[in-house]
């Protein structure tokens, strides 16, 4: 059960992680790349892309775990 609830923290910890990933691009980046140059908004926003890409398959991944838990499963593998 302890397990159960661990795994299931770390996968609401990663959609919220992807969720403000999400918003801080819709919030932030689009307005500023209307009024800063495209240099500027690549220096702000450099690696937010490519984290915003590795975490959506770490939630798929961590999610389609989750969806087939048991007490044999582990998720090393996927944070690995």
């Amino acid at each position: 059960a302890k397990r159960t609830y661990i795994v299931e923290e770390i996968l609401e910890t990663e959609k919220t992680y992807v969720s403000g990933l999400q918003g801080l691009l819709e919030e932030f980046h689009k307005p500023l790349a209307r009024v800063m140059k495209p240099e500027e908004t690549r220096l702000i926003f450099s690696n937010i892309y490519a984290l915003l890409g590795m975490h959506k398959v770490l939630l798929e991944e961590l999610s389609n775990r989750v969806a087939i838990w048991n007490d044999k499963q582990v998720i090393g593998d996927i944070l690995a």
